[in-house]
């Protein structure tokens, strides 16, 4: 496989994050995998709020090691994370994964879900000498959300993404060839796709096909089609959270329950129903206080 994979990003992307981060008043930024800052939701430099904590108070180095933190738990836990900032304000991160890769990150934040500031922050202030009403007009600019406003905020979020994957709005450019293999594979997943229907209706031989694949994805031509089928029934489960391991099963093209489920925990190290679980209990609420900071790994 290449040593680096690149990100493909339609323009159509802009729009439809622009769109959520309208609807929420809320700042929406995509990141790649080593966070660099792809896309931004109405090109929201931040709250006035977020500001004031990032300069007078001198805490940016702070919020920037926990969206490091906060993307590569998100990322470990292939589940969106939510969490309480150094600020007292809410964030969230949901993971963008693309055939076992995680390609990228969508971080939605800077909402509020209390009616004051921290005692931390408004202490830290008036030790700088700032006036309160001007902590108190920065912090209340912070869209306040509700638990349920928030719920469906992220629901709309989690939906987005697996529309920008299955959609390939956010895709891995690899060449021609390797995006018609994939494409043919997911028009097929509800049948049998074999390697040589493939290089029969691309045009291509049967060592060209498989060479393309294991040279572009790392995997043979069979492993492929696996991972595939595994993605797409993880994405409809993220979709449809009450479905159940056989209809999910037969929706990419297994019949056979015990089987997919032998293959799901071959290609994942653990279970679907497991992974139902997880998707069911749809967030991970982290306690700032607690974390060990670590690097998010790189797809290079």
């Amino acid at each position: 496989m290449s040593n680096r994979m690149n990100v493909f990003l339609r323009d159509e992307v802009q729009e439809l994050i622009d769109a959520l981060a309208h609807s929420f008043r809320v700042k929406i930024t995509l990141f790649s995998a080593n966070m660099e800052e792809l896309r931004v939701g109405l090109h929201n430099p931040g709250s006035s709020f977020c500001q004031l904590i990032q300069n007078p108070l001198k805490r940016l180095h702070q919020c920037r090691d926990m969206d490091r933190q906060m993307c590569h738990r998100a990322q470990a836990l292939n589940k969106t994370t939510q969490y309480r900032c150094h600020a007292g304000l809410v964030e969230a991160v949901l993971p963008i994964r693309v055939e076992g890769l995680t390609l990228g990150f969508l971080m939605v934040g800077q909402f509020r879900d209390t009616l004051e500031p921290s005692d931390a922050v408004a202490g830290q202030w008036a030790n700088l000498g700032g006036a309160a009403s001007a902590l108190r007009d920065a912090f209340f600019s912070v869209p306040y959300l509700d638990p349920t406003t928030r719920d469906n905020m992220l629901k709309l979020g989690s939906m987005l993404v697996q529309f920008l994957v299955n959609q390939e709005f956010v895709s891995l450019n690899r060449g021609p060839l390797m995006d018609a293999v994939s494409a043919w594979v997911n028009d097929h997943l509800t049948g049998q796709p074999r390697v040589q229907d493939a290089a029969a209706a691309l045009g291509k031989s049967v060592s060209t096909v498989a060479h393309t694949v294991k040279a572009k994805a790392g995997v043979s031509f069979t492993q492929f089609v696996a991972r595939r089928r595994i993605e797409k029934f993880e994405s409809l489960v993220r979709l449809r959270p009450a479905v159940n391991i056989q209809e999910g099963a037969q929706a990419v093209g297994i019949s056979d329950p015990l089987y997919f489920s032998r293959l799901y925990k071959r290609v994942r190290g653990t279970s679907p129903s497991a992974f139902l679980a997880t998707v069911r209990d749809k967030r991970v609420i982290v306690d700032p206080e607690k974390l060990e900071y670590a690097p998010v790994a790189s797809q290079q």
